[in-house]
């Protein structure tokens, strides 16, 4: 139906003719939707009203809306989302995006909640403050550190300690300035990085105690303990009275035994240097045998036609010093191995006097030899280590009664192993004696027998020295 003009006082529209490029079309308009296009102002929502955008696109006053996806603002327009609180003129929420470095999408949502929770963000007194976000994928853990806990992690300086804060060390992994530190168990240092334990006193510049470790012969621990104590106690470290000292050990297992000697008595200990081992080869009735050999630990040197000193092949020669002179020559010249050893000559020229390079047990050896007569040998003795040892000085005057028994005996407060022994007559004289000198036992004594060419006499005085 087309019509052109039409007047009317009343007119009832149930459908109208639209027009889309000159060409009417019939659209479906009832009486309810054109109420609720009635009174419309573009850009405001009226309730029971159609919701018509104002000349910006804007619209306002919402009560509320459900969407499945808002997006406010478009890539290159920023949006915002703000949210009121009930309270009039009381600020709001703003949700905004700043530009990424590149086109990626932030996302916020909440980890799976096993109750109905409400997360509020503490006021942080300040205009701009941040998030602390986890490297942790999905991690669902639950910060239970108050405020005041994590502002204790707000440091000056890495690496220097600060009051009520935590202890952040530097890139060194250096930290200083502790006051009291109380733990179980304080390593200084690692094994290949040496440490060291610096302790100061309550005076500046005052020096300091330093407690350190040298390298062990093995990968083992030297623990300091204090043993059980009756009562407080402060134990001192005298002055030396040089730069380096050392401190004095006792070999008795769990000893707590005091030492009550005074510094004097003390000084009566010295540290003996120990003692080289010696031994003696003899050729003492002719040259030694074709074909003998001479074993001094193990160590062979064999007697042959034609010298050959690096492997210890010596030559008997025509005479005792010659079978002599050529075992020394093979025994300094032996490169097989390490030889602990030297050899010199004795004063006849006919023996071979062996001393073990360094002091010490070590050179006490077995030598061994195959001559049928010619030469003789004696194990090497002697060799002693290094140690604390007593000292002792005594100074003994012969009386006409212990004269009568043969024998002088003085006794001695330990078992010595060194003994030197000097004698005078009571005017002061020299004495060259003659005397067998033995160290009996039980209890510890000098025996000097009186049946030598020179004896001993009443009123001569005897000077021992004796060392442990």
């Amino acid at each position: 139906m087309r019509v052109r003009d039409l007047k009317c006082r009343h007119l009832r529209v149930e459908q109208i003719l639209t027009h889309a490029g000159g060409t009417p079309t019939l659209g479906d308009l009832g009486v309810t939707e054109s109420e609720v296009l009635n009174g419309v102002t573009a850009g405001d929502v009226t309730a029971s009203k159609a919701v018509v955008v104002d000349t910006n696109k804007d619209i306002g006053d919402f009560r509320n809306v459900d969407v499945v996806n808002l997006d406010a603002g478009a890539s290159g327009t920023a949006g915002t989302v703000d949210v009121f609180p009930s309270g009039t003129t009381k600020g709001k929420l703003t949700l905004a995006a700043v530009s990424n470095d590149g086109n990626t999408t932030t996302t916020i949502s909440n980890a799976a909640m096993g109750q109905a929770s409400v997360v509020s963000i503490p006021d942080p007194g300040a205009s701009t403050a941040n998030f602390l976000l986890t490297s942790a994928a999905n991690d669902q853990s639950l910060v239970t550190a108050t405020a005041a806990k994590i502002n204790a992690t707000d440091i000056t300086t890495p690496g220097v300690v600060e009051a009520s804060k935590a202890v952040v060390v530097s890139a060194d992994k250096d930290a200083g300035d502790f006051r009291n530190l109380d733990c179980v168990n304080l390593d200084a240092g690692a094994s290949g990085a040496a440490g060291s334990v610096d302790v100061f006193p309550t005076t500046a510049t005052s020096g300091k105690l330093v407690i350190a470790c040298a390298d062990q012969d093995a990968d083992t621990a030297v623990t300091v303990t204090a043993l059980g104590m009756g009562q407080a106690t402060a134990v001192n470290i005298p002055d030396p009275g040089a730069a380096t000292g050392y401190v004095v050990l006792s070999s008795q297992a769990n000893d707590q035994s005091i030492v009550t000697a005074t510094n004097a008595q003390l000084s009566s200990l010295r540290r003996n240097p120990g003692t080289m081992a010696m031994a003696f080869i003899d050729f003492n009735t002719g040259a030694g045998e074709a074909g003998m050999a001479v074993t001094i630990n193990g160590v062979v040197y064999q007697e042959a036609d034609a010298e050959d000193f690096p492997n210890g092949v010596w030559t008997n020669g025509a005479s005792q010093a010659d079978s002599a002179t050529s075992l020394i020559a093979a025994i300094n010249g032996d490169t097989r191995a390490a030889v602990p050893f030297t050899a010199v000559a004795d004063t006849s020229g006919d023996g071979v006097m062996l001393f073990w390079d360094s002091v010490g047990t070590a050179g006490n050896v077995t030598i061994s030899t195959t001559s049928a007569g010619n030469c003789t040998v004696q194990n090497s003795t002697g060799g002693a280590a290094a140690a604390i040892k007593q000292t002792c000085t005594i100074v003994h005057t012969v009386n006409t009664q212990e004269l009568l028994s043969g024998a002088v005996e003085i006794p001695v407060p330990f078992t010595p192993t060194h003994v030197q022994l000097t004698a005078y007559t009571s005017a002061g004289v020299p004495i060259a004696l003659t005397n067998q000198m033995t160290i009996g036992t039980a209890p510890a004594r000098i025996i000097l027998t009186t049946a030598g060419v020179t004896a001993l006499a009443n009123t001569d005085v005897v000077h021992l020295t004796v060392t442990e």
